[in-house]
């Protein structure tokens, strides 16, 4: 498995919404393409292999994550402030759609914190923001979120997601707090 900076480790995951398995459907009456389909994939194995290997696809088993309850649909979120090289934010009286936040999040985040933020490694489970940070979790999660930390293996996003996105992640993490 692929470690970056000997720090981490890609642990694969399994849960609902998350993967599934790739097919190519041939009719009944085509057996000799479901044969050259076959074939071809067993001939490619090795090169597959050794893909993975170069991009560090994780092996293994993967770890099941539990299904957690259901989350809120909005909550009140915080609104970004913009200041030059990074984002800073202000609690506003902003609804947030906390649905398109947690699609947001796993979409884009659980492939390192789990499906809907729980992770088995806990430094990465962002159920426990709250109890780490106390009342300057959203401030400290927005500044992640938008600024990463390369130290730790995290990418800065507010190049990538929109205001509205990272808002609405974050509105989706405060419904998952412990």
């Amino acid at each position: 498995m692929k470690r970056f900076g000997k720090r981490w480790r890609v642990t694969p995951v399994r849960g609902e919404g998350l993967g599934g398995q790739v097919a190519v459907a041939v009719r009944s009456d085509h057996q000799p393409l479901l044969a050259a389909i076959d074939k071809a994939l067993a001939d490619l194995a090795p090169e597959i292999a050794a893909l993975a290997d170069k991009y560090g696809f994780p092996r293994g088993n993967p770890v099941e994550l539990a299904q957690l309850a259901r989350r809120k649909e909005s909550t009140r979120m915080a609104q970004a402030v913009p200041v030059p090289g990074s984002l800073v934010v202000r609690v506003a009286d902003t609804a947030v759609d906390t649905k398109a936040g947690q699609v947001r999040f796993n979409n884009t985040c659980s492939h390192c914190h789990g499906k809907d933020g729980y992770s088995p490694i806990a430094e990465r489970d962002l159920r426990r923001l709250h109890a780490r940070y106390k009342d300057a979790w959203k401030d400290t999660a927005l500044q992640t979120i938008s600024n990463g930390r390369p130290d730790a293996g995290m990418p800065a996003w507010k190049d990538v997601l929109t205001r509205e996105e990272i808002e609405a992640v974050l509105g989706f993490l405060a419904t998952i707090q412990k």
